[in-house]
C-alpha cells in the first residue's frame, strides 16, 4: 500500500512556531514530502508568510499584516527568535526540491506571485491552492499550467461546477468531509485530494486505506512513524 505525501501544516508546527524557517526545516527534517503555508502581502507588496491577517497571535507584536511594511515586520519576534519569512526567500530555498503547497489568503498579488515562480524558474514540486475561488480562477487565467488546488470545508460541493469555474488540478477538503463517496467523484475528474488537518494516527491510516494524494498535518514526524508501521504490518499479514 502506498503511502500519501505528507505536509507541514505551517510546517512542523506541533513543535516550531508556524510559518516560519525553522518549522518548514523541522518537516522536512521529520521526514516530510512537503510542507503548506500562507501568504499574505504587506504595506509595501511584499508576499510574506503567515496565516492570520493580524499578527497578534503570532508574534509580539499587534497589528495588520497589510498596514505594515516589511521592516516593520522584522522588528517582531514570530516565536523562538524567529522572524517572519518572504515568500521569495522560502522559495529560493526549497524549490523544485521539496513540495511546496502555497495557500494564498487574499486576493490581489496573483501575477506578482507567478512573476516571482517563473523568475526563480520554479517548475515542479508545488502546487498553489486557496479557499478563494475567484484566486484560483486569476492564477489559471494568467498561466493554465500551474497546478492549483480548491480548499473548503462545505461537505455538499459540485465537483463539476468547480472545475468548470476554476479548471483545478486538485481539491484540499477539511479530512472531516472525506469519504468513498467523494474519493469516487475526485478519481471521475482526475483531481488529487489533499485532505487538512490530520492529526489523528487512525484518521490518517483510514486516509491512507483510501488512497488520499496527500495528508497535512500539525506533526509530521509521529504520522509517518505510524503509517510506516501500519504499512509493514499489512505487508507482513498479506505474505501469512
Amino acid at each position: 500500500m502506498k503511502l500519501p505525501m505528507i505536509f507541514g501544516h505551517r510546517g512542523a508546527s506541533s513543535i516550531e512556531p508556524e510559518n516560519t524557517m525553522k518549522a518548514f526545516q523541522q518537516a522536512f527534517e521529520d521526514g516530510a514530502d512537503g510542507i503548506e503555508f500562507d501568504v499574505r502581502l504587506t504595506a509595501d507588496n511584499q508576499m510574506v508568510i503567515i496565516h492570520d491577517s493580524l499578527i497578534n497571535r503570532t508574534s509580539n507584536g499587534i497589528g495588520l499584516v497589510r498596514k505594515k511594511t516589511y521592516q516593520e515586520l522584522l522588528e517582531f519576534d514570530f516565536g523562538k527568535g524567529e522572524k517572519i519569512p518572504l515568500l521569495e526567500d522560502v522559495l529560493k530555498k526549497f524549490r523544485n526540491q521539496k513540495w511546496l503547497n502555497i495557500e494564498i489568503k487574499e486576493q490581489g498579488f496573483e501575477k506578482q506571485l507567478i512573476e516571482l515562480l517563473d523568475k526563480l524558474k520554479i517548475t515542479r514540486k508545488y502546487v498553489i491552492s486557496s479557499f478563494d475561488i475567484s484566486v484560483i480562477q486569476k492564477i489559471k487565467e494568467l498561466n493554465s499550467e500551474i497546478p492549483t488546488a480548491f480548499l473548503y470545508q462545505t461537505i455538499r460541493f459540485n465537483l463539476q461546477a468547480l472545475i468548470s469555474k476554476t479548471q483545478c488540478d486538485g481539491i484540499h477538503p477539511k479530512h472531516t468531509i472525506v469519504n468513498r463517496r467523494l474519493f469516487s467523484e475526485a478519481r471521475y475528474y482526475r483531481l488529487a485530494i489533499r485532505a487538512w488537518t490530520v492529526d489523528s494516527e487512525r484518521k490518517a491510516w483510514k486516509l491512507t486505506k483510501l488512497g488520499i494524494n496527500g495528508i497535512i498535518t500539525n506533526n509530521p514526524k509521529k504520522l509517518l512513524l505510524y503509517l510506516k508501521e501500519k504499512q509493514q504490518k499489512t505487508k507482513k499479514k498479506r505474505k501469512i
